[in-house]
């Protein structure tokens, strides 16, 4: 859950099972629904340059729940660097 000025509350749901990687956001506004499908084709170039396969990276609207509101989900920690030295941390 983000709460970006401008933009509103973002949900981020991201998979990841070496070397395929998707990213699934959820927009409350309008204004960060656009923002994030056009940042979204920057997102899959930048982790195809770490050698990862993108798979169903896409946005939709819709309600994004706040972590305190009950949500058992919790956020992890990832990172991996590559053989060619650049890092990846999610």
């Amino acid at each position: 859950y983000f709460e970006i000025k401008g933009l509103g509350p973002v949900g981020i749901k991201a998979s990841y099972a070496s070397p395929d990687i998707s990213i699934k956001a959820t927009a409350e506004t309008y204004e960060g629904y656009a923002r994030i499908r056009e940042t979204l084709p920057l997102l899959e170039e930048r982790f195809s340059d770490l050698h990862l396969n993108c798979h169903d990276f896409s946005c939709s609207r819709g309600t994004v729940r706040h972590p305190a509101s009950g949500s058992s989900e919790q956020a992890s920690v990832w990172e991996e660097r590559g053989d060619d030295g650049l890092n990846l941390r999610i």
